[in-house]
């Protein structure tokens, strides 16, 4: 069968050329600003991922999810995995395929933070022993 979407292959990667339903672990291997074909006067920036050939132009949606997790600083993404996956959004009032990216290791909550050490004086140490309690005592 010959189909009309496989007749202008493109440079980067499409929705279409993802499995649906499957999720895909990736490493990236660097990220570059590069000038759009369809617009001269945009460069934007492209994922390429180890092994693989075609980038992804890298949207607001996934940049942000990266950045949310990997850090501000795209130089220091290189080695780091991602799992790339096929979805749908609105686009001009329509639903249309699109391809998500999930920094792996995300949470939904932030990483837990330690918990404070609270500084007891003298006198509330006294107080603490001779109660018998030794739960807020940092030993």
């Amino acid at each position: 069968m010959t189909k009309w979407s496989e007749q202008y292959p493109s440079k980067y990667l499409k929705a279409d050329d993802l499995p649906a339903g499957r999720e895909l672990r990736l490493t990236i291997d660097y990220v570059e600003r590069q000038a759009m074909p369809d617009d001269t006067a945009a460069e934007k920036p492209v994922i390429y991922f180890v092994g693989k050939q075609k980038g992804l132009v890298l949207n607001v949606t996934n940049g942000n999810e990266i950045a949310s997790v990997l850090g501000d600083d795209m130089d220091l993404w290189q080695g780091k995995p991602v799992v790339m996956y096929r979805t749908t959004t609105l686009f001009a009032g329509r639903r249309v395929g699109a391809i998500r990216l999930r920094a792996v290791g995300t949470a939904e909550a932030p990483p837990p933070q330690p918990a404070p050490v609270r500084t007891l004086t003298r006198e509330e140490v006294q107080t603490e022993v001779a109660a018998g309690g030794d739960d807020d005592i940092p030993f």
